[in-house]
């Protein structure tokens, strides 16, 4: 989806009114350029940046880093040993902003796959459920949904997603 670079730079000015117009549009030329690379709603990156980070590059909790959250352990270099020297320097990217909207914006891409792959189903609230980490194997839950012998159906929302998919929708409300 196309929304234009004005749009993009409100709508990341609504989570983060402190952030400089300048910074703003520096990332909004970076979330437009991706969204349009790997076919999302601009606005959905956006959103998830909200709750994830609220525009704040530097953020961590020791598995996941900066604006988007994105996990170490989506690295090949990280799954077997964190502390080394590989996995750290992808630690330091994903704390550079516009190299973590780049990284989001592959998982978005992953994790769709992934869905349509496992469910037959990649609707932003499936996909992003497995963004989330909110799969859940020894449960049989993969991207918002449970295997029945009638086929896969979504299990109730987690409130993470319910958030990310309320805010896309409030921006939209807000600027159609």
């Amino acid at each position: 989806m196309v929304r234009s670079l004005a749009v993009i730079v409100w709508a990341i000015l609504q989570s983060a009114p402190g952030m400089s117009p300048g910074v703003a549009r520096g990332y909004a030329r970076t979330v437009q350029h991706e969204a349009r690379e790997h076919h999302f709603d601009p606005l959905t990156l956006v959103a998830m940046v909200h709750y994830e980070s609220h525009w704040i590059a530097s953020v961590g909790n020791g598995k996941c880093f900066g604006l988007a959250g994105v996990c170490l352990d989506n690295f090949r270099s990280c799954r077997q040993d964190l502390l080394g020297a590989a996995c750290q320097a992808k630690r330091a990217e994903l704390l550079d902003g516009h190299a973590n909207l780049r990284a989001a914006a592959a998982a978005i891409t992953a994790n769709r796959r992934f869905c349509r792959a496992k469910t037959g189903r990649a609707e932003d609230h499936h996909w992003l459920a497995s963004y989330q980490g909110l799969n859940k194997p020894g449960r049989g839950i993969f991207c918002g949904q449970r295997q029945t012998k009638r086929g896969w159906v979504d299990v109730p929302r987690h409130r993470l997603t319910k958030r990310v998919m309320a805010r896309r929708a409030w921006l939209l409300a807000r600027r159609s």
